[in-house]
């Protein structure tokens, strides 16, 4: 009986110290990647595009030879300015403009014929045809004075889509993030002369020391 005890106990301590050791050899940081994302006279339902080159942060940038994972764990999104068609500015007091739904989906780029891959302009680089357009998430029932100038709406990545994106991003660091305005609810007009909207992307770098 004390043989089996031991036998246990062997197990669980050697368990316990492969995931210690394991943990001692990599070490995780967070990045958060600001987007800041005007929609400019326009209607919806349409589609704003933003681009972004992970090596300008210089936490990719030193590290990218020892990533194991780049994973993409959440957006926070809001509104900053939002003026009506008509020229009238959105009043969070008193105006009830609801979207049906704002929805988040990403995409790989590929740098144009003869353009770095270091370069930090959008038009260096174009959606690459051989990579899939994967949704991250969407916000429903999006009440815009719930959003206006408060970031406090995160979006969960499902962990799932966060795993297919990063073997890419740990070699691919360019591409584009696309936001999808729905239609309104109600009576309101579909044509904005601005929504200024600003989100930030939290990625998180698992790196082997």
């Amino acid at each position: 009986m004390k043989k089996i005890i031991f036998i246990i106990m062997a197990v669980i301590v050697s368990g316990c110290y492969t995931d210690t050791i394991n943990k001692l050899q990599t070490f995780s940081i967070q990045i958060p990647i600001f987007f800041n994302a005007p929609f400019l006279d326009r209607a919806v339902p349409d589609t704003s595009v933003d681009f972004s080159n992970l090596y300008e942060y210089p936490e990719y940038e030193e590290n990218r030879q020892k990533i194991s994972k780049a994973e993409i764990l959440q957006i926070n999104y809001r509104i900053d300015s939002l003026v009506y068609g008509d020229g009238t500015i959105f009043n969070p007091a008193t105006d009830e403009l609801e979207f049906h739904f704002i929805k988040y989906s990403f995409q790989f780029a590929k740098p144009k014929p003869g353009r770095s891959i270091y370069s930090f302009d959008p038009n260096d680089f174009e959606p690459d045809p051989n990579e899939p357009v994967v949704i991250l998430g969407q916000y429903d029932d999006v009440k815009i004075a719930d959003y206006y100038r408060e970031a406090k709406r995160i979006l969960d990545i499902p962990e799932t889509t966060a795993q297919v994106l990063s073997e890419g991003l740990k070699t691919r660091p360019y591409f584009y993030i696309y936001t999808e305005y729905s239609r309104v609810k109600g009576p309101n007009s579909d044509e904005f002369q601005l929504i200024q909207a600003n989100f930030d992307v939290i990625l998180r770098l698992e790196i082997n020391l």
